[in-house]
């Protein structure tokens, strides 16, 4: 895990330049064909240097389709509506990370590592189809959605300025709210079903538990894209960053129906604010549109892979549950980077940080 999440930090940004100057629908699409090559390497690796090989190439997959996807589905909502297109790319991915594990466990238990060649057969046989499906679509709807942006507000204008300009507490703040989200994100997914199973629930319990927490944060990241077109980013962060923490302490206190109740609140903080988040990079960070995007998803996922580890440490020190207790009180760390934001840009009259005015709806 922790190799194809590597693979992801580096080479987003560097696959997200390389896309700015090719063809976007190609790369998204082989990117997820490629990440089918390396489940299916994964399922048949003779010993564990192979299989870190196989992770690799999973990420590097992975990391070629998620910045042109976010730029893709950006662009294609143009001003008025980027919320709701980023909304729906947000929740099929996030739904597909929730049930993922389900899915892949039942292949594994039924027919054992070479069960991954299952989840290859699918994308060999749907992938191209795909391809030759998306790329005339996509590059007529870009060159659409390209002449239809108005010349001043146009994505790629003006973006060097604007990240120049962009104050250094409002960057460094940013980054921390990043950091902040993810690793919270990343250690419940990772440490939340070895808590259940050390609290004496069984392995089932501790599965459907966790899933649920996934499931409504997949809601959480359409919910959050999809008011962005309506009310302030900042305004919508900073609450869901407000939630976490009483949420997440409950959670670990509760039992029974208690569990899934407080879960599926806490899931839905905990991506809320995941595509704003992005958006926000792509509109700050230097290079095009995918280029940024890459940026993004990077720091994002190397946010992931540090509060893992730090983490890890925490947890051998103190205590997995003490270090769960210590994680639920970071998001606080994380509203304040918020109004850090809001202030500096209220000061000094910075609008740059991903437009935090709601754009004008259009309705569906």
């Amino acid at each position: 895990a922790s190799t194809a999440y590597l693979s992801l930090s580096l080479g987003q940004p560097l696959l997200g330049w390389l896309a700015d100057r090719t063809e976007r629908a190609f790369l998204m699409v082989t990117g997820a064909f490629l990440t089918g090559i390396g489940l299916l390497f994964c399922g048949f690796a003779p010993n564990f240097f192979w299989l870190m090989i196989a992770a690799l190439f999973a990420g590097l997959g992975s990391a070629m389709f998620h910045p042109v996807g976010l730029a893709a589905a950006r662009h294609l909502g143009q001003e008025v509506a980027k919320g709701k297109t980023v909304a729906l790319f947000m929740l099929g991915g996030n739904s597909g990370y929730a049930v993922a594990p389900f899915i892949i466990g039942f292949i594994l238990e039924s027919y054992g590592p070479h069960g991954m060649a299952i989840p290859f057969v699918v994308s060999l046989i749907f992938v191209p189809y795909i391809l030759v499906r998306l790329r005339p679509a996509m590059s007529g709807q870009l060159t659409a959605a390209e002449k239809a942006t108005p010349p001043h507000r146009h994505p790629e204008l003006g973006r060097v300025n604007r990240w120049q300009k962009t104050g250094l507490w409002v960057l460094v703040a940013y980054l921390v709210v990043v950091f902040v989200r993810g690793t919270v994100d990343q250690v419940l997914g990772t440490y939340l079903p070895t808590d259940y199973e050390q609290s004496g629930r069984s392995l089932a319990f501790a599965g459907v538990a966790t899933g649920s927490v996934l499931f409504f944060s997949a809601v959480g990241s359409y919910l959050g894209a999809r008011l962005s077109d309506y009310v302030s980013r900042l305004i919508i962060i900073g609450v869901s960053m407000a939630i976490m923490p009483p949420m997440l302490l409950l959670l670990l206190e509760s039992d029974g129906i208690g569990i899934f109740t407080f879960g599926a609140v806490l899931g839905i903080m905990l991506k809320a604010s995941l595509p704003l988040l992005l958006m926000m990079g792509q509109e700050v960070f230097p290079g095009g549109a995918s280029g940024a995007s890459g940026l993004s998803f990077g720091w994002m996922f190397t946010s992931n892979t540090i509060g893992t580890i730090i983490a890890s440490i925490l947890s051998d020190a103190i205590g997995l549950r003490e270090m769960l207790q210590l994680m639920a009180l970071l998001p606080i760390v994380g509203v304040v980077m918020v109004a850090v934001m809001w202030n500096q840009m209220r000061t000094t009259g910075q609008r740059q940080m991903a437009e935090i005015q709601p754009a004008p709806s259009t309705g569906d």
